[in-house]
């Protein structure tokens, strides 16, 4: 009777594990089929002391109406498509939302010689109206292109650094589906040289400008490099491995780099730059080259940024020759400067990307040559240029070595940039202005001001880009409003004059805070 009992209790423990080896442990080897299963099934454990006639059941699960069953009929191949959500699945739940999807930047710091990008996402085939404004004045004539849905707007050789604003504007309903601020050219980085070789000293030449595109002197820049082997090395104006310039400020005369530093190159390949302001968040991305050897060795010394309305400007090169080369050499500058010289016999061409400098040379292996020229840039202030890339062609005109980047050139002049403030018969409690940066640009208004204008003053201040207009109007009301750079900031009553029978009101802001 014992052994009887033993038997049938063995029977049934057989019988268990079969049955779960039959369903479960089986289908364990294609793992998308355990995970349905289990997913619609729950296993009953038996008892401690099962009966022979008690055999495992299967129980589905009261929120799965699919059955064991059922799952088990549909192929293995199928069972992962069949669970996990479909991206249609997700939109409806809303993790993923491709509907809607409007214009967008991937980024918001551009460089001077960099092409600014947009996204046009659903509206790509809309023909949205695209315009850019800067300092509250729309942007014309920039040169717009689109591509595969992307907007791409290319840098002229001659355009005004700054902040500037981006609105798209659809067509029909006429909304604003996207208005993005974004940067062009507040930062930039030379290099002595566009390709070293390994070993050499990277001469880092930086310029900081504000969001109206004027010098900044006193900046927290930092600068990360990361080099071929993926090691980085940061430098800063507070540590002192980025440098300030004593010769910095808007209107002195220099050929010296507002910001500088050297770095050690060691290694071949590829050498990533990154120029962050530390003060207000700014970024840009750059980059040189490191050979093991190059068919020349091209470098340039020349100015970072200029006082166009102050003096004229030499570039100079100095190349290395490491082959034997008859041919020409060329260097393309904005068209807008005018050559003062014919610099070592060269010629000069005009064409739609600008002026061609071209030199006729005969070159001998190990020799090293200089050429140069001298620039006038226009008095237009702030500006920021493009220079070359310097291009050696043989005597076909097939390019046989070039620099890898351009050279960049920010113009600044304190005394250029003004602003001219009136009031008007029509409009009476707007004051009206206008700016001077080498030339008078169009009429704009400032904040209203609530009254009729009796009388207005403005001051400049001599440490920031900023003025304030102060207006009496015929009430008595004082109101004051501050210029920024590139906007009025919100008009702030100064309280009533009458009080005190002001005629006149007069005050200092030009002091150095």
């Amino acid at each position: 009777m014992i052994l009887r009992k033993r038997f049938k209790k063995r029977l049934a423990a057989a019988w268990l594990f079969l049955f779960l080896a039959t369903n479960f442990v089986a289908p364990c080897l294609v793992s998308a089929q355990e995970e349905a299963i289990q997913s619609a099934s729950e296993v009953v454990v038996p008892t401690t002391t099962p009966l022979p006639e008690v055999t495992p059941t299967i129980v589905p699960e009261a929120p799965i109406s699919t059955s064991a069953a059922e799952l088990n009929s549909v192929p293995s191949s199928n069972l992962i498509a069949t669970l996990i959500p479909t991206p249609a699945d997700v939109v409806a739940k809303g993790d993923f939302d491709n509907k809607g999807n409007k214009p967008k930047m991937a980024k918001i710091n551009f460089r001077s010689d960099e092409s600014v990008q947009l996204a046009l996402g659903d509206y790509k085939d809309k023909q949205p109206s695209i315009s850019i404004f800067r300092g509250g004045e729309q942007v014309e004539n920039l040169e717009t292109k689109i591509e595969d849905g992307n907007l791409k707007i290319t840098p002229q050789r001659n355009f005004k650094p700054g902040k500037y604003t981006i609105k798209v504007q659809e067509n029909e309903t006429k909304d604003i589906v996207m208005e993005q601020n974004f940067t062009w050219g507040v930062l930039a980085i030379n290099t002595n040289k566009s390709i070293f070789l390994s070993g050499e000293k990277a001469y880092l030449q930086m310029a900081a400008l504000d969001d109206s595109g004027h010098t900044l002197c006193k900046s927290s820049l930092k600068l990360e490099i990361r080099s071929a082997k993926s090691e980085t090395t940061i430098l800063t104006t507070q540590d002192g491995t980025i440098k300030n310039s004593e010769t910095c400020g808007a209107d002195n005369v220099t050929d010296n780099p507002d910001y500088f530093a050297y770095y050690d190159i060691s290694g071949i390949g590829s050498y990533k730059l990154k120029l962050t302001n530390l003060d207000n968040g700014y970024e840009i991305e750059d980059s040189f080259e490191v050979k093991e050897n190059v068919p020349f060795e091209i470098e340039r010394v020349g100015a970072t940024r200029i006082n166009p309305f102050k003096a004229n400007y030499t570039m100079s090169f100095k190349i290395k020759a490491n082959r034997d080369f008859v041919g020409e050499i060329q260097e393309t500058i904005p068209s807008s400067f005018k050559i003062l010289n014919n610099p070592n016999n060269s010629t000069m061409e005009q064409s739609d990307n600008g002026t061609m400098i071209t030199w006729q040379v005969d070159w001998k292996s190990g020799d090293t040559y200089e050429l140069s020229y001298e620039y006038d840039a226009p008095d237009i202030s702030p500006q920021f240029y493009l220079l070359g890339p310097l291009t050696i062609k043989q005597l076909n005109n097939e390019t046989i070595f070039s620099e890898s980047r351009q050279w960049q050139i920010a113009a600044d002049s304190a005394e250029t940039d003004s602003i001219m403030v009136y009031d008007t018969q029509t409009i009476v409690s707007t004051p009206k202005y206008r700016r001077w940066t080498g030339s008078w640009g169009s009429e704009a208004s400032a904040n209203d001001v609530n009254g009729v204008i009796k009388h207005q003053v403005l001051k400049f201040s001599l440490t920031r880009d900023e003025a304030i207009l102060a207006t009496l109007t015929s009430t008595g009301e004082l109101q004051a409003q501050v210029w920024n750079g590139s906007s009025w900031g919100v008009g702030t009553s100064a309280g009533d004059a009458r009080t005190v029978q002001l005629e006149r009101i007069f005050f200092d802001s030009s002091r150095q805070t």
